[in-house]
């Protein structure tokens, strides 16, 4: 491929910006393009190339270059683009580099969770189903109300499940799952824990083990009636799909077993296919972009 001298030389800080435009998951077909051909031109790559790749005349390209030259990156749509100063000293910034030098920042010593609680009955819960036309299908029914009780935190990056039953979900409840998330990660300096506005979470009991030095996680409350916020939500409906739709369990027993196996074999096994959006699992799953490239937070 012929290569002619950078006709078009691109700063450090253009080239950064054109660059990103092209790793947009979302942008204009138009900018991209514009963006495209000057990253080429700053390659080194000859007009016609540059035409043929793009599919653009060359008329056209010297269009843009004409533009480019009074316009600068806000051809681009960056609007208002210029480089921006910064407020640190020369002497404040060789201070900040070796400082992050010596003591990197290490956010892999962090994590997220969500928390909720959810309160799953011993009752039948039929969904939708096949049946042969014209059969009648009946689903059994237990008569009692009971239900379990279960506080938990999930982890969407590792998809660990952490979570504690009792007689009723309250401030000690919620303390004890903060407990165990700290006993379970040793190494978190801290655990983010993003959870709703329950009165419980606001306890002065919860306050006070919350302010000791020693505590790791730090609790975000997301805002009123907004649980399509919290990922966690999206776990219970696919426990109740996994258990309890369409099913029948005669003793208490048999359902708690059910909830638990769920949580502590099923979801380990399966997560990765709760994760995946094409399944039928869920209309709205947790959608986690490429783990290999992403950490989730």
């Amino acid at each position: 491929m012929d290569k002619q001298s950078k006709s078009v030389p691109l700063t450090e800080d253009q080239r950064s910006a054109l660059q990103a435009i092209c790793r947009r998951r979302k942008v204009d077909a138009l900018v991209w393009k514009r963006a495209r051909a000057f990253l080429l031109l700053d390659a080194g790559y000859d007009a016609q190339t540059i035409c043929e790749i793009l599919d653009i005349g060359p008329t056209v390209l010297t269009q843009w270059r004409f533009s480019f030259a009074g316009m600068g990156l806000s051809f681009f749509g960056l609007k208002d683009y210029k480089q921006r100063q910064g407020h640190l000293s020369l002497e404040q910034e060789r201070a900040t580099q070796a400082h992050f030098t010596e003591h990197p920042a290490r956010s892999a010593d962090e994590m997220v969770v969500f928390s909720d609680a959810v309160h799953p009955e011993h009752q039948s819960r039929p969904a939708h189903g096949w049946f042969p036309k014209g059969q009648k299908t009946a689903l059994k029914a237990t008569s009692g109300r009971k239900r379990l009780n279960i506080q938990g935190a999930l982890d969407l990056e590792s998809f660990q499940f952490t979570f504690v039953e009792s007689e009723k979900i309250k401030a000690h409840t919620t303390q004890q799952i903060l407990e165990t998330l700290e006993v379970k990660n040793p190494t978190m300096t801290a655990i983010h824990v993003f959870l709703d506005n329950a009165r419980y979470h606001h306890a002065k009991v919860l306050q006070s083990w919350l302010e000791s030095s020693e505590r790791r996680v730090k609790l975000h409350f997301l805002p009123p009636y907004a649980p399509h916020l919290n990922p966690i939500e999206r776990l219970w409906g696919v426990m109740h799909k996994w258990v309890a739709h369409n099913r029948y369990y005669a003793t208490f027993n048999q359902f708690t077993e059910a909830i638990s196996g769920f949580f502590r074999k099923t979801l380990p096994q399966k997560w990765r296919e709760f994760t995946d959006t094409d399944t039928d699992t869920d209309t709205d799953n947790f959608r986690i972009i490429s783990l290999k490239k992403y950490k989730v937070v």
